[in-house]
């Protein structure tokens, strides 16, 4: 039975290949531009790699503040199954949700729950450090250079939701005690399984409030992953000739594509993340007279869209063929 699964998930993931490079998502022959570049290329495949593999680390770190027996091993399987899924499955949350299928199968009943919230913090805490990243590049690149009124609103938006964030975030979690409250003696949810899982929910996030340092800690892994992430851009820019441009503008304009990109029109956000690239792109660098006649959108192609892509598909891969049925269910 074990073999015939394994068996089963090996086709699948032959088929979703051929889906992916039947409809172009991921474009091998776009790898001719890399001939005389082959050790960046490879050096931006290692970096993403890492960058998996410290994403699982740091969700492992939130399996274990609420104290879940889990491995590490098993932590990476799942993770590295949820990037997989994540590439090829609208909006980069598709994901998510078969990472938590798969959690349920190791998690008891009782605790499924609070396994789930890790899941959802885990993503709240990668996006709020992104944000920050394009927030704070924002504003730095916006003293340095002339910038019009445009791209100012863009960096008023991105302040703004940060904040929001931080209000919205602290506000139910340090008063997830009197919300609890509200939801068992005053509002009441016609459908009582919801309002059941929301308790649970707020449960969970009381948890958290005690353990402000795991969650910084998870934040600063999050903002180094982004930052190791930025960096192959970085390198992408240079091997495609584009030699005008440092990290900060990087910085900015690849953490709001890679935020446009979450948004869950296309398998993977294909097309929004570059279009939202080049804008940005073009946006910042007419202003001081170094555009060249190239579409910059291909830099966040190359090396998200092909580079990132075959990194999950080939780890998350693996771990798919892996995954086997636990042997007995985690609690904590």
């Amino acid at each position: 039975m074990k073999i015939t699964i394994t068996i089963l998930k090996l086709v699948l993931f032959i088929i979703i290949i051929f889906f992916l490079l039947q409809y172009n998502i991921v474009d091998i022959p776009n790898l001719s531009v890399f001939t005389d570049q082959i050790s960046n290329v490879i050096f931006i495949f290692i970096l993403i790699s890492i960058n998996i593999i410290l994403g699982a680390y740091k969700w492992w770190l939130l399996l274990l503040t609420f104290q879940y027996n889990i491995s590490y091993k098993i932590s990476y399987l799942l993770y590295s199954v949820g990037v997989f899924f994540n590439s090829i499955m609208p909006g980069g949350f598709g994901g998510d949700i078969i990472k938590g299928t798969y959690l349920f199968k190791y998690i008891q009943e009782d605790y499924r729950t609070q396994s789930i919230l890790t899941i959802i913090v885990d993503r709240i805490i990668g996006m709020h450090a992104l944000i920050s990243l394009c927030l704070f590049s924002g504003i730095y690149i916006s003293s340095q250079l002339v910038v019009d009124e445009q791209l100012s609103y863009i960096i008023d938006i991105l302040t703004a939701i940060t904040f929001l964030m931080l209000i919205f975030l602290g506000a139910i979690i340090f008063n997830a005690h009197y919300i609890k409250n509200l939801f068992e003696n005053r509002i009441k949810i016609k459908i009582k399984k919801l309002q059941n899982i929301i308790i649970k929910i707020l449960n969970a996030l009381e948890k958290y409030k005690e353990k402000k340092n795991s969650i910084l800690l998870c934040w600063l892994l999050s903002l180094i992953n982004h930052c190791v992430l930025i960096y192959c851009f970085l390198i992408m820019a240079k091997i495609l000739n584009i030699l005008f441009i440092n990290f900060d503008i990087i910085s900015f304009i690849t953490s709001a594509s890679l935020l446009a990109n979450y948004i869950p029109l296309t398998p993977g956000g294909i097309g929004i993340g570059e279009g939202t690239f080049n804008y940005l792109f073009i946006l910042i660098l007419e202003q001081n007279h170094t555009l060249n006649n190239i579409a910059y959108g291909s830099i966040f192609f190359l090396t998200y869209r092909v580079i990132f892509t075959m990194a999950s598909i080939l780890l998350g891969g693996i771990s798919f063929i892996m995954l086997k049925k636990p042997d007995y269910k985690i609690k904590n």
